[in-house]
């Protein structure tokens, strides 16, 4: 079905206007069953179309010519797999390597976060005893005597 315009087509690939009508005209075999023409004159592109021009807008991003495109999609349209390139195979075991090392760190932070809580609950648990401890005494010196600053003052002259 042909639904979206040239202004779709932009949108979602990011590609210029003036660069996605020379593809078409570049690579009319590709284009040719994926591309009509409106009662306006206006280009409407199929999904399909939009799944070539997203495939151009990554060999673009690899910084390939158009002609080296071309031989790509053709290759791909043929045996609908193109062989990656030391480059790409470079970048994407790299990638693989980054995502590894970025789970290993999100591990290591998780694993330092539980431990620093663990030990501020202990430390936490510490401090509630020593505050019972420390409420209790008072309570206890408070009983037998009435008055608190006479009870503070036979502690200190003890």
């Amino acid at each position: 079905m042909f639904k979206h315009d040239i202004n779709d087509i932009q949108l979602a690939t990011g590609l210029k206007q003036p660069f996605i009508r020379k593809c078409v005209k570049t690579l009319p075999d590709l284009f040719q069953s994926e591309i009509i023409r409106s009662d306006k004159n206006k280009m409407l592109f199929s999904d399909n179309a939009l799944v070539i021009l997203d495939q151009i807008k990554q060999y673009k991003h690899d910084r390939l010519t158009i002609n080296e495109m071309k031989v790509r999609l053709y290759a791909g349209k043929k045996s609908e797999k193109v062989e990656p390139t030391t480059k790409e195979t470079k970048r994407t075991s790299q990638t693989v390597e980054l995502y590894e090392r970025l789970l290993a760190d999100k591990d290591k932070a998780l694993s330092d976060k539980e431990s620093l809580i663990q030990r501020q609950q202990a430390e936490i648990e510490q401090l509630k005893e020593q505050l019972k401890l420390l409420t209790y005494e008072r309570q206890e010196s408070n009983k037998h005597e009435s008055n608190p600053v006479k009870a503070i003052l036979k502690r200190i002259f003890r």
